[in-house]
């Protein structure tokens, strides 16, 4: 793999660790004008059914947030050679995008079909042999 491609790769799992934060830190849904994104970690269609309070939902979408983004980060990092050994970044980016995939199925919306796909297309990555050579 090139030194380019290796860098770009390595700074799109760090971009999209980061994006998670964005989503997490969002203002609350009752501010006006607050973007889509805002209702997620405050309902829940699972959650919800479950009797879970908004409070506790919201800590749950939090901590979702905060692993996925830790995880891709670090992912990202290892897939560079920075800080980690870069063979665990199979494994990080594996690992984040499956608590990614959770975090979109309990706090689902439209939008984040994007997402879904990413998700996917990283696990592939990580844990399909062959499917990107580092």
């Amino acid at each position: 793999m090139n030194e380019i491609l290796r860098i770009l790769i390595g700074l799109f799992l760090i971009a999209h660790g980061l994006v998670h934060t964005g989503l997490a830190v969002a203002p609350r849904p009752d501010v006006p004008g607050a973007p889509i994104w805002t209702y997620l970690t405050t309902r829940s269609w699972l959650l919800d059914r479950l009797g879970v309070s908004p409070k506790n939902t919201r800590a749950v979408g939090t901590a979702l947030f905060a692993a996925a983004t830790l995880g891709f980060v670090l992912a990202g990092l290892a897939f560079l050679g920075a800080i980690l050994p870069q063979s665990a970044w199979p494994f990080l980016t594996g690992v984040s995008a499956l608590v990614s995939l959770v975090l979109l199925a309990l706090f689902w919306h439209r939008s984040l079909v994007y997402g879904v796909g990413i998700n996917v297309v990283l696990m592939a990555a990580a844990w399909v042999p062959g499917f990107l050579k580092n």
